[in-house]
């Protein structure tokens, strides 16, 4: 835990799961879902269970949409105090709202019995968000940073070439293998996506004794990638070919056809994927 707390030298949003992200359970009838509710609760007391069962609905009701938002939505996931509000009421990035919250804190569902841990680092303002699950097989780490394809400007499709550059080599790590070869060792594997506003990373291996060294390679992503010329050429080659699949699909035809109709002059209007023509042809 402390490597990871040091890990990072500037602001991201990183989970640290020390299980994969379990999918929400539907609780059983017998908690008061099902169309029965009335029948069984006429047994208890109707004030007490309607309440408790309110609850239960808001907190997945809640929980759902936080999974269904992403990641950047992780700072949603707790539930901050009156004191803890009066105390500090900016919300900027610079004052952060609150600096650790243990499991009582959070809005979880009422079958979640991980124990969750989030905290604010004093050294980086680095957003970190612990998961403890003692009956997973696997450690995993996510890590949101929260620039996306809406930010390419002129070159369109940068935010995604420079997502697949990350994974090809680091000044502590530079092979351009070397964080797939690790994982593979290990049990593990990872992948990327960059979003309108986000681009998020993650990789689960299943030795939790490597975890540590997985953090530190992973960590070097962001903080010094090489961005050789070699991985350069391949990595616009391989773009390219992403984009000439995407052509074939029809979801993101219609994608596409729906950024077409916005505003021009709005980022969502660009081509996010991004070409030779946008990548290459047009900066060179």
């Amino acid at each position: 835990t402390s490597m990871l707390f040091h890990l990072l030298g500037f602001q991201l949003l990183i989970f640290c799961l020390i299980t994969p992200v379990r999918c929400f359970q539907i609780p059983k009838p017998s908690l008061g879902r099902s169309s029965s509710y009335s029948t069984l609760s006429s047994t208890r007391n109707d004030e007490d269970e309607d309440g408790l069962d309110s609850i239960r609905r808001r907190r997945l009701i809640v929980s759902s949409l936080i999974a269904s938002t992403g990641a950047t939505a992780a700072a949603a996931l707790f539930r901050p105090t009156p004191a803890a509000l009066a105390a500090d009421t900016e919300t900027t990035i610079t004052t952060p709202l609150l600096k650790t919250l243990k499991t009582s804190d959070f809005i979880l569902p009422p079958l979640d019995d991980r124990q969750y841990l989030y905290k604010v680092l004093d050294e980086n303002l680095l957003r970190v968000i612990l998961v403890s699950d003692p009956d997973s097989k696997e450690v995993a780490c996510c890590m949101n940073v929260h620039v996306g394809a809406c930010s390419d400007g002129a070159i369109q499709g940068l935010a995604h070439f420079q997502e697949h550059m990350l994974f090809l080599g680091t000044a502590e790590y530079p092979q351009e293998d070397s964080f797939e070869r690790f994982l593979s060792l290990n049990g593990g594997s990872s992948n990327a996506y960059t979003a309108s506003e986000d681009t998020v990373y993650y990789f689960t291996m299943e030795s939790p004794s490597k975890f540590q060294e997985g953090l530190q390679r992973f960590g070097s992503f962001f903080i010094n990638p090489l961005f050789t010329e070699s991985a350069t050429g391949r990595e616009l080659n391989a773009i390219n070919s992403e984009h000439a699949k995407n052509v074939q699909s029809d979801s993101f035809r219609i994608y596409q056809l729906n950024k077409g109709r916005a505003n021009n002059n709005h980022p969502f209007h660009h081509f996010f994927t991004g070409n030779y023509e946008t990548l290459r042809d047009s900066v060179s």
